[in-house]
């Protein structure tokens, strides 16, 4: 018995299609470690100028770049511009985030919170603070 002519046409042989792994986003996130200047709560004279200096950790899984930055937020910014570039960092990382400041010529408790921005100009992670005290000019 000779074989039909359809049994012998070879099939194509299913195309598998590779799997592309799906890019994943990374997230940017800050923990504080500690204040490395102007510690809480510090007594400073009117006018004095302040270098204030916070460790942070990169808790994100995103390195800090260029577009990176800290940003005043809410209180008093203490004459300091309110946006400053990030050093850059890699994830688990520690990096300083300073700020330059001038404490207010007049007495009394003052605060002021900053935080951190992604390259979107997206804040993350929790705020950072300085918490000071002008004393009143000694006569």
């Amino acid at each position: 018995m000779a074989a039909s002519p359809a049994a012998n046409v070879p099939t194509a042989a299913p195309t598998v299609q590779p799997t592309v792994a799906a890019a994943v986003a990374c997230g940017d996130d800050v923990e504080f470690v500690s204040d490395l200047t102007v510690p809480d709560f510090s007594k400073v004279a009117p006018g004095t100028a302040l270098n204030k200096q916070w460790q942070v950790r990169n808790s994100g899984t995103c390195a800090w770049g260029p577009q990176h930055r800290v940003i005043f937020v809410d209180g008093n910014n203490l004459g300091a511009t309110v946006e400053h570039a990030l050093y850059p960092a890699l994830p688990g990382t520690l990096a300083v985030v300073n700020v330059s400041m001038v404490a207010p010529a007049a007495a009394g408790d003052y605060e002021g919170y900053w935080r951190l921005s992604d390259a979107k100009g997206e804040p993350f992670g929790s705020r950072l603070y300085i918490k000071i005290t002008v004393a009143a000019p000694q006569p």
